[in-house]
């Protein structure tokens, strides 16, 4: 369940001043939850433009290392979230841990936090909802949906798996190709029905 390229663009319009650097780094990064409420300000490399993942915060808020060793990495970032970051870092809560996200009290988010406080508000100004069973329109998307963003739009724009593996934090490339090769065989078949339509505009010799 992936969230379209003008659903995101419809939740960025949304998003307050203090909401914005967030939700960019989330669909813009691909990284988990618990990598983005124990991202630091001293793991934003804004010179080389990078991201390097090397903790996170587990479900009770707690600081540790990430989920395994090829989780530890190096995410490139482009220059819209860079210059954002820059503005959010002039207003960002004072945090001893030197958490880029924390809350109020400069400590690290719990997860139900970000999504009820943060992602579920957004998602509801911006339209982007679905029917509860019980009638009442509720947020459309977990923050996972919004790794699962930044990999296939990664994926559109012809990035090749072990690179998007490298970036996910995945294990091994056939996870990646299990998670997202759909998206690619997608892709192909757009690509090869683009070729067949050219080829009907070459002039027969």
């Amino acid at each position: 369940d992936i969230p379209s390229n003008e659903e995101i663009r419809q939740i960025l319009n949304a998003a307050s001043d203090d909401e914005r650097a967030l939700l960019m780094t989330l669909v813009m990064t691909g990284l988990r939850s618990s990598e983005l409420r124990g991202l630091r300000w001293r793991d934003i490399d804004f010179e080389m433009r990078t991201i390097s993942i090397s903790q996170r915060a587990d479900n009770w808020a707690t600081i540790g290392n990430p989920k395994s060793r090829s989780a530890r990495r190096t995410i490139p970032l482009p220059s819209m979230l860079i210059s954002e970051l820059t503005a959010w870092r002039q207003i960002a809560p004072y945090s001893s841990m030197d958490l880029v996200f924390p809350n109020g009290k400069g400590n690290p988010q719990k997860p139900s936090n970000l999504v009820q406080r943060i992602l579920n508000p957004i998602q509801l100004r911006a339209g982007v909802t679905k029917m509860a069973k019980s009638g009442a329109m509720k947020a459309k998307y977990s923050p996972h949906a919004f790794r699962h963003a930044a990999a296939s739009r990664w994926i559109k724009k012809g990035a090749d798996f072990k690179r998007i593996q490298k970036w996910m934090g995945h294990e091994n490339v056939e996870l990646t190709l299990q998670t997202y090769g759909h998206l690619i065989e997608d892709r192909n078949l757009d690509m090869n029905l683009m070729e067949s339509d050219a080829l009907d505009l070459v002039p027969s010799a």
